[in-house]
């Protein structure tokens, strides 16, 4: 009988009531703002998380640099000590074993990573390697940018994702993303966050739903591939590099039109659609987006999101977890970015080995009336290694309607070798390189006709 009744005082205390509500709504309302809501910035549009993370770059340039070279070296350093020496405390505790603990693989790249970190660095070594569009553009330009980007994201993600918004805004279009695109209605924040803020933030967040048990591994995989859009103000710079900033309007609806249809198509495909729809087995299924039929879809979806900011451990503990997670993506993703990315680039600017395997593209772009098509061929290919290939491929090329397809070509695959490809396959999510090099091609395949026939219409 008492049993009975503690349960009863404990379910009561997890019931929303007025307070839990206004906690919902304020931290949600927070959330949304931070990471979806874009607001006037320099001339253009960008989300707060954005602005702060502007700010920070400005009071971290003094010493970014060198802080990105330490900690990378440092995960190196580390992880070859203890795989020659193993140390005890690093045994004993999982935390630092599952970041430590590597397979050869991750070690040899680990090792890559701070050779190529520290050669671009102090410009020592093989000039192919350190060169400003290889290893110097890894160091300088993308990891410096992620460092701060991530350390923000993972500290500000709990507002967004630990307080109701999630749930809230899942339950009101889950009948709009279940058909379209078989994913649960929260998916379109991790699409907005992406969308206007920065694609690996997208990853990541859809990283933790499928490790807090909020999506399947299918979902979680359709999720990564189909709707880590690039932001906003990527695209902008790639309009500027490719000179075709002077038709952004439809440049960008281009592209919204092929990303759509893809994402349609993609998860009806394998190997998106051969993933089994599962959650993660260590915490189960988590999410709520039924709804009971005696209320109404608003009012279950407040319903479950005050329940979710009712039940929300303190902050001061998702910030510790937060930080434990900061260090791991630091240690663990960061180095293998600089050397798989470093690679890439290498592979893209130092051989011809694009233009061999991009034949088949030529003839067909050929087939299809597109001018340049021999040297935008290799486009196709090159944006597998690294976003930003493409638009610097294409920036050289004499026709305006061969550069918008390049330009266009930068932003809708969404699977980057040098970026969030390598997140992808450091997560839990259940995709493999082969999965990723497929769906790549996959996309091209499917928004290539779009963006030609696009061009076609303006050009």
């Amino acid at each position: 009988m008492e049993n009975n009744a503690l349960d009863n005082v404990q379910e009561e205390s997890k019931t929303p009531q007025k307070l839990n509500y206004a906690k919902f709504f304020m931290l949600s309302a927070l959330g949304i703002f931070l990471f979806i809501v874009p607001v006037p910035y320099q001339g253009a549009f960008t989300i707060p998380i954005g602005i702060v993370a502007d700010w920070v770059a400005v009071l971290t340039a003094p010493f970014l640099l060198q802080f990105v070279v330490v900690y990378i070296t440092f995960s190196s350093a580390v992880t070859v000590i203890h795989k020659m020496f193993p140390i005890k405390y690093i045994y004993r505790n999982s935390f630092l074993s599952n970041i430590f603990d590597v397979t050869p693989f991750w070690l040899i790249a680990r090792i890559l990573g701070a050779v190529f970190a520290l050669c671009a660095y102090f410009q020592i070594g093989p000039a192919f390697i350190w060169d400003p569009n290889t290893g110097g553009l890894m160091l300088h330009d993308l990891l410096t940018v992620l460092t701060y980007w991530f350390f923000l994201c993972l500290i500000a993600l709990p507002i967004l994702i630990n307080f109701g918004a999630m749930e809230f805004v899942g339950i009101l279009i889950r009948k709009f993303m279940k058909p379209l695109f078989t994913l649960p209605g929260r998916s379109s924040l991790d699409a907005m966050a992406s969308f206007v803020g920065n694609g690996p933030v997208g990853v990541i967040i859809t990283s933790k739903q499928y490790d807090e048990g909020y999506y399947t591994g299918r979902e979680s995989a359709v999720i990564a591939t189909c709707f880590s859009i690039v932001s906003i103000a990527f695209a902008l710079i790639v309009a500027q590099v490719t000179g075709i900033d002077h038709l952004f309007v439809p440049f960008y609806f281009t592209i919204i039109i092929a990303s759509f249809v893809a994402a349609v198509i993609c998860p009806r495909i394998p190997p998106l659609s051969r993933i089994k729809d599962e959650y993660n087995p260590q915490v189960g299924k988590q999410i709520k987006e039924d709804i009971p039929g005696d209320v109404s879809r608003l009012q279950w979806a407040l319903r479950v999101g005050a329940e979710k900011a009712t039940n929300a451990r303190n902050y001061g503990q998702m910030l510790k977890d937060t930080l434990k997670d900061v260090f791991e993506l630091y240690m663990n993703i960061m180095p293998v970015v600089m050397a798989i990315g470093t690679v890439a680039l290498v592979v893209a600017e130092y051989t011809s080995i694009m233009y061999y395997i991009s034949y088949p593209f030529y003839y067909l772009l050929q087939w299809m009336q597109v001018p340049d098509a021999e040297g935008l061929a290799p486009v196709m290919i090159a944006g597998f290694f690294d976003q930003f290939l493409p638009a610097i491929i294409g920036s050289g090329l004499d026709s305006e309607m061969a550069r918008f397809i390049a330009a266009c070509i930068s932003v809708t695959p969404l699977i980057y070798l040098s970026e969030t490809a390598i997140i992808i396959l450091k997560s839990k999510i259940p995709l493999n390189l082969v999965d990723l090099i497929v769906i790549y091609f996959e996309r091209i395949i499917i928004t290539l006709p779009i963006i030609v026939i696009m061009a076609h219409l303006i050009y």
